[in-house]
């Protein structure tokens, strides 16, 4: 499939889904590039819009994972990744205790050592006062998961213009306490994508080191929401996907015509004839024959297999039309010459002693002198069979290659 969207440019992107409702895209693309999928709906009908990025990531709340704590956690990071530019409008974060809490935007420069030990690129900050969300304050370590703490939601508005990794740093000062769940079991949370599926925008991991698994965590940023920044969503269109287009052939004596004027490729006992593009095609062995059509949009329809056995066909001696081919035997080329009258399809094929063609050319209604330098590449040296077919007459030669 191929879409537009009106107004798009060249930075924004196609989020292309399978439903009108679905939040997860099955694919990306540019204004025009084509797009494919495995998924075929029932009724052949896909939707796609402009920049579709807006969402939640994370969890909803802190709920979602049993167990966990308050702590004053500094110098803790939450790693995520980016495919477009998006923006990281807010996270809702839980506190028990008042203080300040500092949220780094950054890239990792070197990854924690035995230590815990990190150096980063700072992208950007935010600075937050926080009281507690907690209905009670509490200071430093405590342990629980209280349905009675709702949270509190930070804007941060931080711009994640470049795709790639980064990382979120929590330093949180002043008395300040935040929430992260621990003991979670394996494989752990992570990724948290886009909308439950989407890369465009996923949390990925955290700054736990070993002997601890950090696929046991879950640290500190939850319903985080994101848009996009390379521009504004649109409403999503209807695209009926075309029917894939299946070919058919018709065969008058040994002459097979597709019914496709454009775009053929003609087989023989599943494999390709080399050089057979045409809308018509003259079989000269026996076997099962089948044409393939491939669409504007790449598909590829292919027709039921044909049985052809061939019809008599006249063999004419070469010399009724003064066939020349010089020198003979040769290394691979020669000048083939010859004069035909009546103009009827002219087909000329090499064949190895195996029956396989190594080389072929059609030239539509010929008629007149024939004269041109053929050169085999790749072939090695033996015995092979120049065919001519004009119309229905057949004309036979044998060729030596040194």
């Amino acid at each position: 499939m191929k879409g537009t969207i009106p107004g798009a440019t060249g930075d924004d992107k196609l989020t292309w889904f399978s439903s009108p409702t679905s939040l997860v895209p099955f694919a990306l693309s540019t204004s025009g590039s084509l797009v494919t999928t495995s998924n075929i709906t029932a009724d052949k009908k896909y939707y796609v819009s402009r920049n579709e990025f807006t969402g939640k990531v994370g969890p909803a709340n802190k709920m979602v994972f049993p167990s966990g704590g308050y702590n004053e956690f500094n110098g803790n990071f939450v790693r995520f990744s980016n495919t477009v530019p998006m923006l990281l409008e807010s996270v809702r974060m839980y506190t028990a205790n008042p203080g300040n809490i500092n949220i780094i935007f950054g890239d990792l420069a070197q990854e924690p050592n035995a230590q815990g030990q990190y150096s980063y690129y700072n992208r950007g900050s935010q600075k937050f006062p926080v009281t507690n969300s907690r209905p009670v304050a509490q200071g430093g370590a405590l342990t629980e998961n209280s349905a009675t703490d709702q949270g509190l939601v930070y804007n941060l508005n931080f711009g994640v213009v470049e795709p790639g990794n980064h990382i979120l740093i929590m330093q949180a000062t002043d008395g300040a306490n935040v929430y992260r769940n621990n003991s979670i079991p394996l494989p752990g949370p992570y990724p948290q994508r886009l909308n439950g599926g989407s890369d465009a925008f996923a949390i990925t991991g955290n700054g736990v080191t070993a002997p601890s698994d950090p696929n046991n965590f879950y640290y500190f940023y939850y319903d985080m929401k994101v848009s996009p920044l390379i521009g504004c969503p649109s409403p999503r269109v209807t695209l009926t996907a075309p029917n894939n287009v299946i070919p058919t052939i018709s065969q008058n004596g040994n002459v097979l015509t597709s019914s496709s004027t454009v775009n053929n490729q003609w087989r023989l006992n599943g494999a390709e004839i080399p050089g057979a593009n045409n809308q018509q095609y003259t079989a000269n062995v026996n076997g099962l024959y089948r044409v393939a059509v491939t669409d504007d949009l790449g598909c590829v329809g292919v027709s039921n297999e044909l049985n052809v056995v061939l019809t008599a066909i006249n063999n004419v001696d070469p010399a009724r039309i003064g066939l020349v081919l010089a020198p003979n035997p040769n290394q691979g080329a020669f000048i083939l010459r010859f004069r035909v009258t009546g103009r009827e399809d002219l087909n000329i094929s090499i064949l190895n002693v195996s029956g396989q063609q190594v080389y072929r050319r059609t030239y539509d209604r010929f008629s007149g002198e024939f004269n041109e330098t053929i050169s085999l590449r790749d072939v090695p040296p033996g015995v092979y069979m120049l065919r001519i077919n004009h119309g229905n007459d057949y004309y036979v030669r044998r060729i030596l290659i040194e």
